[in-house]
């Protein structure tokens, strides 16, 4: 983990499925994004998700259509169903600054937490807390800023894992042109 964070990887981990008051490793660790899960239809806290200082994030989490082993797919539900959310905000930031810049930005997981938790909605109580930690990313706020200066909050709906996907996709094709 360390090697990672040093080389400007950005390491995001599910904060796991122990309820209030525990977390994971790695999650737990002070190199790490840790990323709780949330009922994205009512924009609270999943009973299972791990709460404590270490939660950075939330993301849906809970009724998730995912890849399953042999080669079908299932509805899920958990932090590691969350953690891929962040993941590819983090992947959507990064290739966002490479069509901007022309170059890779790195970021460590402590810039990358500062730049996102300006773009969140907060779900919990004022500020940050053990339980959403910021809040919730909202991908075309963060997106539609430059990395070093988010936007300000305004409150806006929560993208789907579709709506994710195509602007990822946008990105991807922009930059193959």
């Amino acid at each position: 983990i360390e090697r990672a964070d040093d080389r400007g990887a950005i390491v995001i981990c599910a904060a796991g499925n122990e309820g209030r008051g525990t977390i994971s490793w790695p999650a737990a660790g002070p190199r790490t994004v840790s990323q709780g899960a949330i009922d994205h239809k009512q924009r609270k806290l999943a009973d299972f998700s791990s709460t404590n200082q270490a939660v950075n994030f939330v993301g849906p989490g809970v009724r998730i259509l995912s890849t399953y082993k042999g080669g079908g797919y299932a509805t899920l539900s958990g932090t590691s169903m969350a953690a891929p959310w962040l993941a590819g905000l983090a992947a959507l930031l990064v290739s966002g600054e490479i069509a901007h810049t022309g170059k890779p930005q790195t970021f460590s997981g402590r810039d990358f937490v500062k730049n996102v938790a300006l773009a969140c909605d907060d779900l919990g109580r004022a500020g940050r807390d053990d339980a959403y930690g910021f809040g919730l990313p909202i991908p075309r706020r963060l997106l539609a800023a430059p990395a070093d200066k988010p936007q300000q909050p305004q409150p806006t709906r929560t993208l789907s894992w579709a709506d994710l996907l195509k602007i990822l996709l946008e990105l991807l094709l922009k930059n193959v042109k």
